[in-house]
């Protein structure tokens, strides 16, 4: 009933996560009909005049969308969790505009790992910041972290490789529904992702394609998920900023690698956020160490602290 309900109204004509928010706060409606959930509406603008009324023929055209999403979804295997049920998980209830619904294929447990890091950055990444979210990947993946990236070109693309080659597993956030992937060059690296027991998910309904604002919005979930936003590569207008700016939001441990001895690498991004003490700087093994452990003491998880390479990373020896 709840699933029914929140996809309904999110399929209302100018019915969005906000509203929606905001409406499952109320006494819901007992039975799916134009009826009881247009007395929904009704009951919620007594208390906030900005919610607007739909009307009948809305609401019911919500109903039948809602009715066509779950059964796609279903054929798909695509399953659900609303942000009224249970299992859903606290560290997407409480942020900024959460959402009433998230959409997931693959290994649901891997969402509620607290043992988890996005490593993250630019899609235009030199070949140097590539290497390095591979190899950052593997590193954290050693020590049992669930990575969580977007699954675009790039640093992202590189993170969920480095996570699967030490066989690992990995959450890769859409900015679409889970019917498609996002990019389109990266179907196989998705059906990798569930190879191994890893999670693709979205916010997003079946047949969403991408749009920009969603390419921002999901940032937030990334952001979210992780104990810690660990960012490659970034420029100062890169996407990924967005993330960083919502790691801050959402008191998260943010920190950036930085290797000066590199040339040709627009990180000005990183640089930004160092200069700022927004971040804290990962440029060798022992800054990784002190940043597991940064992480673990969030989560009460003691770890090993041997990384597997006997060099810094400035020196690149661990590539």
């Amino acid at each position: 009933m709840n699933t029914r309900l929140i996809i309904t109204l999110l399929n209302i004509p100018r019915v969005g996560k906000k509203t929606t928010n905001k409406l499952l706060k109320f006494e819901l409606p007992k039975q799916l009909n134009i009826l009881q959930i247009k007395e929904l509406f009704i009951r919620a603008k007594h208390l906030n005049k900005e919610i607007n009324i739909p009307s009948n023929e809305s609401i019911e055209e919500g109903i039948k969308k809602a009715e066509k999403i779950i059964e796609k979804s279903n054929k798909l295997n695509i399953g659900y969790i609303t942000i009224l049920d249970k299992e859903f998980p606290q560290k997407l209830k409480f942020i900024k505009n959460p959402p009433p619904i998230i959409y997931y294929k693959g290994n649901k447990e891997c969402i509620f790992n607290d043992k988890s890091i996005a490593i993250i950055g630019s899609r235009k990444a030199n070949e140097h910041s590539l290497k390095v979210s591979y190899r950052l990947a593997e590193i954290f993946t050693s020590d049992e972290f669930i990575i969580i990236s977007g699954l675009a070109k790039g640093c992202d693309e590189f993170a969920h490789k480095g996570c699967i080659n030490s066989k690992g597993k990995t959450i890769a956030v859409l900015p679409c529904g889970l019917d498609t992937i996002y990019p389109k060059s990266n179907e196989f690296l998705a059906d990798e992702i569930l190879k191994y027991d890893g999670c693709l998910i979205s916010e997003y309904q079946v047949d969403t394609e991408v749009q920009k604002n969603n390419l921002i919005e999901r940032d937030r979930i990334q952001s979210a998920l992780s104990q810690c936003v660990l960012i490659v590569e970034a420029s100062i207008d890169s996407g990924t900023m967005h993330t960083a700016n919502y790691a801050i939001e959402q008191n998260k441990i943010l920190a950036c690698y930085q290797n000066p001895n590199i040339l040709n690498i627009n990180m000005g991004g990183n640089e930004k956020l160092i200069k700022e003490n927004k971040a804290i700087i990962i440029s060798n093994k022992n800054e990784i160490n002190d940043l597991k452990y940064k992480i673990n003491a969030n989560i009460n998880i003691k770890v090993d602290n041997n990384i597997n390479t006997s060099n810094d990373i400035l020196q690149l020896s661990f590539l």
